[in-house]
């Protein structure tokens, strides 16, 4: 991935009437090989909240000590000072394992970041895992802290083996797939630094490549190769001029829409919370509370035969959330914005999207940095 500049924002006008709606956005996910970008990369590991874990070992039911030391008088401890991981913040690089790469993380958040792990070049690329790094004190999901104690880098973890996650995907005829769940991958969590975990999650897209899946030997490669790097703060291509009172951004998925990249941008800002950084949210159902994700995609040139006015507003299906869409103007993007727990009005999303001031969507070095 290219590295990304410092922020200059161009400002504009109020937005036209929108010419893209809801039947546009189903369109172009149906067109586009891509799996959808919910902020959810990391499995099980960001669908799972948790209370906070002991650091104690456990490996068959035996308690793993280091041997007990003599009684001596209480001294200061002499150890590392603890690592400092600010939320909203990148802090590791791609890189390669063999012919497995671990790409730059796409999706950081108040308590985590993730990327996928692929394998494969161009067309034959492979999702085969997800890596995500949690920051020190977030209790990781405790699916992860059970099976084979083990040491990666001279640290503790975990590695096991579990059902995957039912996590969906757009397979390449444009249809929603379902990840088939009696598919067992190796997981890997381990202690990147005291009190900070990171876990290595399988994932097998589709049945026929279950023979290619991760092995745990793998995983520890990928564990044992992997480093923190500059820290790199989150960036977005817009301001809001409107946002409920206190809210604040909590998540970003997407770094730009170049071919490197996840090539949408994701924003999801929320108000303050009781449960603070130390608790996995995601804000994508009615359990994290309201929420309004911004989500901004390219646009696909309409049919022929498309309603020359659509409405600014309506749901993907039954049942679904209301989602606000307009074009943006100078530019081949959208912009769509919802609540996933249903709780603000029509009236509320569409005051905060026709407040949005977008930069140049094209140059991810001009966006400017999370609040």
């Amino acid at each position: 991935m290219r590295d990304l500049h410092e922020l200059l924002e161009t400002a504009k006008g109020d937005p036209p009437p929108a010419r893209y709606g809801v039947d546009d956005i189903v369109a172009a996910g149906r067109r586009r090989r891509r799996r959808m970008v919910t902020g959810q990369i990391g499995g099980a590991a960001g669908l799972v909240a948790v209370a906070a874990t002991t650091a104690i070992l456990l490996t068959g039911g035996s308690v793993v000590l280091s041997p007990r030391p003599p009684v001596v008088a209480p001294r200061p401890a002499t150890g590392p000072p603890p690592v400092a991981i600010p939320p909203l913040t990148f802090m590791f690089d791609g890189y390669r394992v063999g012919k497995l790469q671990v790409l730059p993380p796409q999706t950081v958040t108040t308590s985590y970041q993730s990327t996928w792990i692929v394998s494969g070049r161009g067309d034959g690329i492979r999702y085969v895992g997800t890596l995500t790094l949690y920051r020190p004190g977030v209790p990781v999901p405790t699916v992860f802290t059970t099976g084979t104690g083990v040491m990666v880098n001279g640290r503790p973890g975990f590695a096991n083996e579990r059902a995957q996650d039912r996590n969906g995907v757009v397979n390449g005829s444009g249809s929603f797939a379902i990840y088939d769940t009696s598919i067992r991958v190796p997981t890997l969590a381990w202690q990147y630094v005291p009190g900070g975990w990171a876990v290595i999650n399988g994932v097998v897209e589709y049945p026929h490549d279950a023979g290619r899946r991760l092995t745990a030997d793998d995983e520890l490669a990928i564990a044992e190769r992997f480093g923190l790097g500059s820290p790199s703060r989150a960036r977005m291509p817009f301001r809001a001029r409107y946002l409920p009172d206190g809210w604040q951004v909590v998540a970003v998925t997407g770094r730009g829409f170049n071919a490197e990249d996840v090539r949408s941008v994701t924003v999801i800002y929320a108000p303050p919370s009781a449960a603070g950084t130390d608790r996995v949210r995601h804000f994508t159902d009615t359990g994290d509370g309201p929420a309004v994700v911004m989500y901004i995609g390219e646009r696909d040139a309409p049919p022929p035969d498309a309603p020359k006015k659509k409405s600014t507003c309506g749901s993907l299906y039954q049942g679904d959330v209301l989602r606000c869409s307009w074009a943006i103007p100078r530019s081949h993007h959208y912009v769509n914005v919802h609540d996933p727990s249903g709780t603000l009005s029509k009236e509320e999303l569409i005051r905060i999207g026709e407040g949005l001031v977008f930069g140049n969507l094209d140059k991810p070095s001009t966006w400017r940095e999370v609040p």
